[in-house]
This record gives structure tokens, sequence and C-alpha cells, in this order.
């Protein structure tokens, strides 16, 4: 078992997407930084323990952000219908924002949880290869296997607070083949991963409704509350974060609240 804990920084909810960005992108720097310096051979305990792993958490002010397929093909004319549009739902206008991460159009906005790991896919901690853990070959996990076990964490997590959901030939969790509670939309570089997951806990599902979300125009977003599930986003958030870490290998969890 690793001795290495997973980090977990809380940010002030509700939060704009720029402020969680650029924290984010302070700790992609960092171990891509490290991997940069790790040009000597690594001691026996470092290799055991692996590279830092962070994850952030949040909600977002509302705002529909779009993946890297769609990079400069949504017109400002287009923005500005939909800002427009969005600020006559419940939680007030949009903003759009251009990611790089995988997948098309959605919404992130109060009442659903977000959360992006930030690890090296090429140095995670050794850990068994259990029924909880990322399919992986010693320290490595594809990017694959990464975003299938993203899924699953997911899926246990919703389990905890007695959602069943699953996969379907999308990406995503899904409670059936027409209503998905949880996006996926990752990016790497140079294995390290940035951007993450959404789990729709209580948000204003007008929002989604005013876009083509991730691109699918027969399916629809649900939330645990149109299930008639009521679930704290700060547990769906502690279930999410447990699951999340030992599937990676860490272990143990250190969260600060920033």
């Amino acid at each position: 078992m690793s001795s290495s804990r997973l980090v977990h920084f809380r940010l002030p909810s509700p939060c704009r997407y720029a402020y969680a960005a650029d924290i984010q992108d302070g700790f992609v720097r960092m171990l891509l930084d490290r991997k940069q310096e790790q040009l000597r051979p690594q001691s026996p305990t470092e290799a055991q323990s692996g590279a830092p792993g962070f994850v952030l958490t949040a909600q977002f002010l509302p705002v529909y952000t779009t993946g890297r397929r769609e990079r400069g093909l949504l017109s400002e004319q287009a923005k500005l219908e939909l800002t427009t549009k969005s600020s006559n739902f419940k939680h007030g206008q949009a903003e759009v924002i251009e990611a790089l991460r995988g997948g098309q159009m959605t919404y992130h906005g109060p009442g659903q949880l977000v959360a992006y790991p930030i690890v090296d896919l090429h140095n995670l901690p050794r850990a068994d290869h259990g029924a909880d853990s990322m399919r992986r070959s010693g320290t490595i996990v594809r990017p694959r296997c990464y975003v299938d076990g993203l899924e699953s964490v997911i899926i246990r997590a919703l389990a905890r607070h007695n959602i069943t959901a699953r996969r379907t030939e999308h990406t995503g969790v899904w409670i059936d083949n027409e209503r998905k509670i949880s996006s996926i939309g990752v990016h790497l570089r140079r294995n390290v991963t940035s951007h993450g997951i959404s789990i729709n806990v209580d948000p204003d599902l007008d929002y989604f409704r005013a876009i083509t979300a991730c691109g699918l125009a027969d399916k629809q977003a649900t939330s645990c509350a149109a299930l008639g599930q009521a679930v704290e986003i700060d547990e769906l958030e502690t279930s999410f974060i447990d699951e999340l870490a030992t599937s990676l290998g860490y272990n143990g969890v250190d969260t600060i609240h920033l």
C-alpha cells in the first residue's frame, strides 16, 4: 500500500470558472515541472509513492463550457443569444467559455459538484489491483482506463447515496439510456490530467435544456433531486473523493479549504 495521500482542495462555492481554472493550471505546471526535473533515477521510496496527486472541487457560478472540438466554432452572436436566454433562469446569466477538455458543450452551476483531479497517470502510487482500482500496469493508467475509472468512481459514489447509475455507449454516467446524471471531460498533457467530472445534485436543469448538452440531442440531463433523492452535495463530494483516492492508489485524503 502506498504512503501517498491525495490532496483535496475545496474551493469557495459558488465560484467563477476562471478562478478554478487558474488554480488547476498552477498544479498542472507543478507536475509538469516535476516530470522535467526527474531526470535522475528514483529512489525506491519515491517510486513507491508516485507523484503528488491533487483534486479540486467546487460549485461554479453559471457557465457553459465548450470542449476542444468546438473551439472557435461558436459565433459571438450564438454566445450572446445563449447568455441572454440564460439570464431568465434561476441563477442568472451564464458565461460562455471555451475549454481544452474533451467532449462538447455542457453547463456548470450551483447545485452541481465539479471535481478536477490533477495527477500524473504515468507516476501514480503503487497499489493492489483490487476491484476498486483503475486497470493499470505498474504505476501507469492508460487514458481510456482513466475515463472508465472515473465512471466507476462516480457510480460507486452515487450508490452510497441510494442512486443506481451505470454506463452506456456514451461517455459519462447515466440513470438509463435517456437520462444523464454525470459528465466527464478531461485533458491530458504529457499524461498529467486536468478538468474532470461533474455530478448533478440539484442544479437548475433549465440551463441544460437551453443547449444540446454534450452533443446528444435526444438525451436529457437529470439530477439527484429530479430522481427524488435528497442528497447533500458536501456528502456526495466526500464519497467521490474517497472513492477516487482508493481507485488511484492513494492511502487517504487530506482536505484543504481555500
